[in-house]
Order: C-alpha cells, then sequence, then structure tokens
C-alpha cells in the first residue's frame, strides 16, 4: 500500500492548494494502486487456499 498512500498524500496536498484537476488525477492513480494491491492480496489468498 506504499503507493496508494503515497498518491493519497500528493491528491489531497494537491486538493488544499486548490488545484482540483491534478489532485483528481493523484487520486486516480491512488485507486489504481489500491485496486493492484488488493487483486494481489486475492490472489495470493486463493493460491494458499488451494495450497
Amino acid at each position: 500500500m506504499d503507493r496508494y498512500e503515497h498518491y493519497l498524500a500528493l491528491a489531497q496536498e494537491t486538493a488544499r492548494s486548490g488545484d482540483r484537476i491534478e489532485a483528481e488525477n493523484y487520486y486516480q492513480h491512488a485507486e489504481h494502486y489500491f485496486r493492484s494491491a488488493a487483486a494481489i492480496a486475492a490472489a495470493a489468498a486463493e493460491k494458499s487456499h488451494h495450497a
């Protein structure tokens, strides 16, 4: 979740500075890394369940 937290922090900081478009860009990056991490975790859980 390291990259997720990084992009989330950038998004929040950018939103506070008033740049909503750039903040949305960072929020989208954060969401991508969140979903990627969730998919990897689900695959690992599935693999360990079948092992």
